[in-house]
């Protein structure tokens, strides 16, 4: 099992922790815990929810910005009110048994599309637990876009399992294993950080892109990963070279990227076919 902590804005990986098959993600989230510092957010997926956990993150001087359970649970039952209510956002007293008594936490509500669900699935609902608790720099929306942001980081896990293959591995030795593993993360930190220098350029020659704009203009990823594979084979054949230059390399080839940057356009879009037994794609 591994757990990562990946930058959000540019999918920089910040460090991961490694555990046996049955360990526990909430275990790893805590071993990394050190690589993050007072003021940051952490933002997390349902199934990390737990009092101790979050107490732990608060501690420490970060923020958190996480996905609640949305139904009734003994476990969280100061959520009950607020899921019966109308309110789509509120402040409540939130004990995380740290023995530091209750505490100010914000819960935001996600109201989706009117209307009937896909058949056989259940009407969907997201609660947000966060101790961003300034409602005027802090709306609704942001926090909600901030979560959203989160699918970046299953995009990139899929990418991991599915464009890298990183699950067919060449060595059943942990040491092996583990270099396939830190191998991938060091590509991916490289694409990450030469399409975002090419990202900067893009703006500074079309303007600032919003992301939501449908007729944005973005990086092709065929480029980034061609450069990226230039960059990586720079560093295999003179690992101080190209390090001591590496930001130079890069510019380099974000300057060439941005070459071959377009617009977005909206309506295209193509089948996602699972290629592994495990993929979440039918």
């Amino acid at each position: 099992m591994m757990v990562a902590a990946w930058e959000l804005t540019t999918g920089i990986p910040l460090d991961i922790a490694l555990l046996g098959y049955k360990g526990s993600e909430r275990l790893g989230a805590n071993r990394i815990l050190k690589s993050l510092k007072k003021g940051d957010v952490a933002v997390f997926d349902r199934g990390y929810h737990g009092r101790e956990f979050f107490s732990g993150f608060l501690a420490h001087g970060v923020d958190i910005v996480a996905r609640m359970p949305s139904v009734v649970d003994s476990t969280w039952k100061e959520i009950e009110p607020f899921l019966a209510s109308k309110e789509d956002d509120a402040i409540v007293n939130m004990d995380l048994g740290d023995g530091l008594g209750k505490r100010l936490m914000r819960l935001v509500r996600r109201r989706f599309l009117p209307g009937a669900p896909k058949k056989g699935q259940p009407r969907d609902k997201m609660i947000i637990m966060t101790t961003l608790l300034d409602q005027e720099a802090y709306p609704l929306e942001v926090i909600l876009d901030l979560y959203s942001r989160r699918w970046d980081i299953e995009t990139r896990f899929r990418e991991m399992k599915h464009q890298y293959g990183l699950e067919s591995f060449h060595s059943n030795r942990v040491d092996g294993v583990e270099q396939e593993i830190y191998a991938v993360l060091t590509w991916m930190t490289l694409s990450a950080m030469v399409q975002g220098m090419a990202e900067k350029a893009v703006d500074k020659k079309h303007g600032y892109q919003e992301w939501t704009d449908p007729h944005m203009w973005q990086v092709s990823r065929a480029d980034v990963f061609s450069a990226t594979r230039r960059l990586f084979f720079a560093v295999l054949v003179d690992p101080r070279e190209a390090i001591n230059n590496l930001e130079e390399l890069a510019q380099g080839e974000a300057d060439w990227i941005v070459t071959g940057a377009r617009r977005r356009r909206p309506g295209r879009s193509f089948i996602r076919e699972t290629k592994r037994p495990w993929g979440r794609w039918a």
